[in-house]
This record gives structure tokens, sequence and C-alpha cells, in this order.
């Protein structure tokens, strides 16, 4: 089976960080009952998750596309330059 790589919208770009009142009492030192323990949990996994999504995500480079469509544009110019001269 080939690996896919997920699709990521880019609104979630840069949003996968831990929730900061978590965070905050986690600091504190705060435990909780078992239900949110288990609730920290499940958003550590989604978190972890995201962030190793992230880590594949690759953008495309602007570059490499402005590169791609100034040699079509010259292939056609050629093209073009060789049925009228």
């Amino acid at each position: 089976m080939k690996n896919k790589k997920t699709i990521i919208s880019a609104s979630l770009l840069g949003q996968v960080e831990r929730c900061p009142y978590c965070a905050y009492l986690d600091q504190k030192g705060y435990v909780g009952n078992a239900e949110s323990r288990n609730a920290v949990k499940r958003g550590n996994e989604y978190h972890d998750k995201m962030n190793s999504k992230m880590e594949d995500y690759r953008p495309v480079s602007f570059n490499r596309l402005i590169a791609t469509a100034l040699a079509l544009v010259i292939v056609a110019l050629m093209y073009i330059a060789s049925r009228y001269l």
C-alpha cells in the first residue's frame, strides 16, 4: 500500500500548539479528575498528530513556480517564432 500524504488545510498551519490554559494548569501542577486527564491526553495526542503532519508539510516554492511558468512562456515564444519566421 502506498503511503499518501495527508492534505492539511492552510488554516491549520501554526495553530496546533497546546492550549494556553492547559499549559498554565500543568505549570501549576494541577492533576484533575480522571475525565479531565483523559481529555488532556486525547488533546495532547491530537496536537502531536497534527504537529507530525506539519513536519511533513512542504509548501510549493514560488521560485520554482515562477521558473516553470517562465520556461513555458519561452517554449511557447520559440514555437511561435519557428512557425512564422
